[in-house]
């Protein structure tokens, strides 16, 4: 999870530039600095810091921690025993990498 690109895009999304939501972010805003540190994941951040950003930004703060899904998930429902199964599997695992 890249909470701090998660912020940037969000930010993005509402149409704020950096410089514009640290303003708002009163009382004791931070510097446009440390909430670019923050987007790039080089500043450590704390949850309160974090509330208070999605307060500006007008969302949740669990927004931040959501997982942009590259590969839909892959569900196979098999039958069997799963003991059976995961031999099955590693010897299938263990042919690949002997070949």
């Amino acid at each position: 999870i890249d909470v701090g690109l998660n912020v940037k895009n969000i930010r993005k999304k509402t149409g704020l530039k950096q410089k514009e939501l640290v303003k708002k972010m009163n009382p004791n805003p931070i510097s446009v600095n440390t909430l670019s540190r923050i987007e790039t994941g080089r500043s450590n951040y704390s949850i309160d810091l974090l509330f208070r950003i999605a307060a500006v930004l007008n969302c949740d703060v669990s927004d931040f921690f959501q997982v942009e899904e590259k590969h839909p998930l892959k569900i196979t429902i098999v039958e069997g025993d799963p003991k059976d199964l995961i031999k099955k599997m590693v010897r299938e695992e263990m042919s690949k990498t002997s070949k």
